[in-house]
């Protein structure tokens, strides 16, 4: 679950009292939480790192930062969404520069309000360098990691350059005539802020629109994640993002999965469920090439796919595998962290030089699962691999 370690946010919404003379909102010091996918604070992971023979590294997979604030009013939604370049969708990566604002960032805003039948919101950018400069800030439809159609533009503010507004007096009815505009997509996190620069055309920041409810998961594929382990890349510089998007209260929403290659030619890739870090699960759902003929094996999707267990997807035993023909049991793997599991990899070295990998996954307790006193816990579970020399004793300690 995305968290936010303090915000200030002041609302003035154009109302039937009359009170509010301007659709306008504004948000102080956002500061969100970075998301570690371990119950180890930092400073206790660099004492285990500071061991030559320990080195603990976390899955890179974590919840994107939007929330839906609750107003406590039917009639008015209000979301907040935290721009990233890391979520922009880029098919062929050579046009996005990565070298331009590395510091930028952005915070957007959208607000529904059902009364009055009418969206208002901004977006709000910082740090984009002084030899760049924004060409157009938008919001678009489709779910997190594919890109859509403009829904609306915003505009520059006249009193601050920084600010982008959606204009003035916009009616829910003129945005939802646009393709995919439509509330339901908004409310299934099918909407997404985008902020484009000269550098960067096709987009610098992205924002995912987040409702209460629904959950879109980042996920990084790594080799080092692949079980068994490869013995010899594709070529040097392999990776993939993973986006995975679901309902956590509402089953009649079904699950999407896009999956981006980059580095090398997939010739599929899979959702496995049962398969904690360390283990392997069967082929759970298997996702569509839409890749571009000048970019073959690359893109992959997934819409309105059944999950076979909720609770098995939040305790952390769904992966993607993406398979290829130097190696077709898998190249590489992202295993697919919620916010209600924990994992991390143990990398050990003995004094002898002989090397061991440890793949754990850390259990989730009854809190913050939420389950009733009746429900049973769902343990920690561990995997071990060995390479360099043969056990018959492996076992994990608490202290």
């Amino acid at each position: 679950m995305k968290r936010l370690l303090g915000i200030a946010l002041f609302a003035s919404l154009t109302s039937c009292s009359g009170i509010n003379k301007h659709n306008t909102v504004s948000i102080v010091a956002p500061l969100y939480e970075a998301k570690y996918q371990t119950d180890l604070r930092e400073s206790e992971i660099n004492h285990f790192n500071s061991n030559d023979l320990v080195h603990l590294t976390t899955l890179p997979s974590s919840s994107l930062e939007s929330i839906e604030v609750d107003t406590g009013l039917s009639e008015q939604r209000i979301f907040i969404s935290s721009l990233a370049a890391n979520q922009e969708v880029n098919i062929n990566p050579t046009v996005f520069d990565m070298s331009v604002n590395l510091h930028a960032s952005a915070v957007g805003i959208l607000v529904i309000d059902l009364t009055t039948n009418t969206i208002h919101g901004n977006v709000t950018v910082d740090s984009i360098d002084a030899d760049d400069y924004i060409t157009s800030v938008t919001i678009q439809s489709s779910v997190a990691g594919s890109n859509g159609p403009v829904i609306v533009e915003l505009i520059q503010n006249k009193q601050d350059a920084s600010v982008f507004d959606i204009p003035e007096n916009l009616s829910i009815t003129d945005s939802t005539n646009a393709e995919d505009g439509d509330l339901s997509t908004l409310l299934s996190a099918g909407w997404y802020f985008n902020l484009k620069t000269k550098r960067n055309p096709s987009g610098q920041l992205r924002g995912q629109i987040v409702p209460h409810g629904m959950e879109v998961l980042r996920v990084e594929l790594e080799t080092e994640q692949q079980i068994p382990a490869i013995t010899k890349k594709s070529a040097p510089d392999v990776s993939a993002v993973g986006y995975f998007t679901y309902s956590k209260t509402d089953s009649s929403v079904l699950p999407t999965a896009n999956v981006y290659i980059h580095g090398f030619e997939a010739i599929e890739v899979n959702l496995h469920c049962g398969g904690f870090v360390g283990d392997t699960g069967p082929v759970q759902i298997m996702l569509n090439d839409i890749s571009m003929d000048e970019f073959p094996g690359t893109v992959f999707t997934a819409n309105h796919m059944p999950v076979a267990s909720l609770d098995a997807l939040e305790n952390g035993t769904y992966y993607f595998n993406a398979h290829s023909v130097q190696n077709p049991s898998g190249e590489i793997r992202g295993q697919i962290i919620t916010d209600y599991s924990r994992a991390m990899f143990a990398h050990l070295k003995s004094k002898s030089s002989s090397s061991v990998n440890t793949n754990r996954v850390k259990g989730i307790s009854k809190e913050e699962l939420k389950v009733s006193a009746a429900n049973p816990l769902v343990f920690p579970v561990s995997n071990v691999s060995v390479s360099g020399f043969q056990t018959n004793n492996r076992h994990s300690n608490e202290n």
